[in-house]
């Protein structure tokens, strides 16, 4: 009693135990897999933001480029291309470049240089943040300007200077505004005649493309400076006092870049990193989801807890009474597997005397025989050896029989490799002589050679009984011709053997009972009500299978089902 007291506490105090240890383990299980996981997701998604930035850089340059062939192709720009720079055509000219310039707060200059490499128009916005713009009086010579030289040779389409720091009058302006030109080469009766430059604050654009609300951005050129950086005193630094250069080592991860594809005179690339304090955002979001995940099932472990606790003490209760119940089960269950031996017994002993009756008879008749020539002092040798052979095959017929019987009760209840059909004809063997005496013809004529996994002898049991009620159902309703047809068949993972015999059937009022224990249709001097149930208590505990019992129009059908997992049918 102390032990169980003992143990309805030691095993709810164990489950708690173990269920927050497991509860414990799998959050931190979660959590490194959560780290690596936004890991991936972060680097995926940094990848396409990457991707998306590239695109949209490409998509503004391609609106810029058709602006200049606007430009271009515009009659009064044209007029004054044909008319040489003639001054009187340079208040239509400045009228169209005034639009241009007025329509585009991030167009810082807007300019006209003609093949000579001087500019002939030129409108400049001095701050971005304002609407004013001026046409500048003191026009420069931009001719030994790299983006004067390479237009001479190219082809009439725009192109893009580097992304730069603007220059004027030959040094960098201060403080530092970021720029980059869109430059279209023109050309007059196929010859170069000047280029037509938009010059764009670059910062507008810079801004958009990098600044994320979860991610920092830093954009370098081939050389590895740093030309835009989430921390602004970090721009330009190849221009700064101390010029330095972008090193990875100083980011955490996770941390991608990509090389641009964009029509920059200089090579791009672009890297992003997570921001801290998304980072720390996303890990404190874990760790107070796992601080409630660790209190609910905690609290759900320790209810449960309790609740086996009570269990266990009811269980405990009704130990009593269940052990009892079992007992008075198992020992049910023994008389019945008892009277069932001792009815087949009853039955193979009268079995035997059926079986012996023929050579005993023979063995009379053959001792009458040798004393009938002994008196008649006839008895020789040869006639004497003919008397010993005929009574030694008698004997051994006896002897077959009570070895067959023997090996029906013999125990047995390892499970082995048998052929059905075999067994059957070992059952028929067996009750061969009360059928014959009876006047019942067996029908079966197995086509193939059935093997099976399981328990020969109790296999054998529950045939034997199957045809002995066969046979009394075909002598008890006095059936002139009996018959019992057995077949096998099989289908996917079970075998099915059928028993049908011409016995007229089961009423269909008892037929639904005839597998309670003790319930019988004979007299209760040759029918003990135990055959069937033990039969289907064999068949369902030994073999898995069931048993079913069914009329036909000539009598009843009983169908054996047996579950073979081995699937060793050949």
């Amino acid at each position: 009693m102390r032990f169980i007291k003992m143990k309805n506490i030691i095993i709810p105090f164990g489950f708690f135990i173990i269920g927050v240890f497991f509860v414990v383990t799998y959050t931190f299980v979660d959590h490194s897999f959560f780290i690596q996981q936004t890991m991936k997701n972060s680097i995926d998604t940094m990848n396409k933001k990457l991707v998306e930035r590239e695109k949209y850089i490409n998509k503004e340059l391609s609106l810029i480029a058709k602006e200049l062939y606007s430009i271009r192709d515009n009659q009064l720009f044209k007029d004054y291309i044909d008319a040489k720079y003639d001054l009187a055509k340079k208040e239509d000219i400045s009228y169209l470049f005034e639009k241009v310039i007025a329509s585009d707060q991030e167009i810082m200059q807007i300019r006209y240089i003609g093949k000579d490499g001087k500019e002939k128009i030129r409108f400049d916005r001095l701050d971005q943040q304002k609407e004013d713009y001026v046409l500048i009086k003191e026009l420069q010579d931009k001719s030994k300007r790299y983006y004067f030289q390479n237009s001479i040779h190219k082809e009439e389409k725009v192109w893009f200077s580097k992304l730069d720091l603007n220059i004027e009058h030959g040094k960098i302006e201060i403080p530092f505004k970021s720029t980059f030109r869109a430059i279209l080469p023109i050309q007059s009766e196929g010859f170069f005649d000047g280029i037509l430059i938009l010059n764009y604050f670059a910062e507008p654009l810079l801004q958009r493309v990098m600044e994320t609300p979860s991610h920092d951005a830093i954009l370098i050129d081939s050389e590895n400076y740093i030309l835009s950086h989430f921390e602004n005193n970090k721009n330009w630094s190849r221009y700064q006092k101390n010029s330095f250069k972008f090193n990875k080592e100083s980011l955490a991860p996770p941390i991608v870049s990509k090389e641009l594809d964009l029509p920059f005179e200089n090579r791009l690339t672009m890297v992003l990193q997570l921001k801290k304090e998304f980072k720390q955002s996303e890990h404190q979001f874990y760790k107070t989801r796992a601080i409630w995940v660790i209190f609910i099932f905690s609290s759900i472990t320790l209810i449960l807890s309790i609740l086996i606790y009570f269990l266990l003490r009811y269980f405990d209760r009704q130990n009593v009474s269940l052990e009892i119940l079992t007992k008075e089960k198992k020992e049910k269950n023994e008389l019945l597997i008892q009277n069932s031996k001792m009815a087949a017994m009853g039955e193979m002993i009268a079995n035997i005397a059926h079986q012996w009756r023929q050579p005993l008879a023979l063995v009379s008749m053959h001792c009458i025989g040798l004393q009938k020539r002994y008196e008649r002092d006839l008895l020789d040798d040869v006639y004497f050896d003919n008397f010993i052979a005929k009574v030694n095959k008698a004997l051994d017929q006896m002897s077959c029989t009570i070895e067959d019987f023997s090996n029906f009760f013999k125990p047995n209840k390892e499970k082995q490799s048998f052929a059905i059909d075999k067994v059957i004809m070992e059952i028929l063997d067996l009750v061969d002589k009360p059928l014959r005496d009876n006047n019942i013809i067996v029908c079966y004529n197995p086509l193939e050679t059935y093997e099976f996994i399981g328990y020969r002898n109790e296999l054998k049991q529950i045939l034997l009984n199957i045809i002995n009620n066969s046979k009394d159902a075909i002598q008890l309703n006095s059936i002139e011709n009996g018959k019992i047809n057995i077949s096998i068949k099989r289908e996917e993972n079970k075998l099915i053997i059928k028993i049908a015999d011409n016995g007229k059937g089961i009423a269909p009022e008892i037929i639904k009972r005839v597998f309670e224990p003790y319930f019988t249709t004979k007299h209760k001097s040759s029918g003990t009500g135990i055959g069937l149930y033990m039969c289907k208590m064999i068949i369902e505990e030994s073999f898995g299978g069931s048993i079913q019992l069914s009329n036909q129009k000539s009598g009843a059908v009983c169908e054996i089902i047996l579950k073979d997992e081995e699937k060793v049918w050949q």
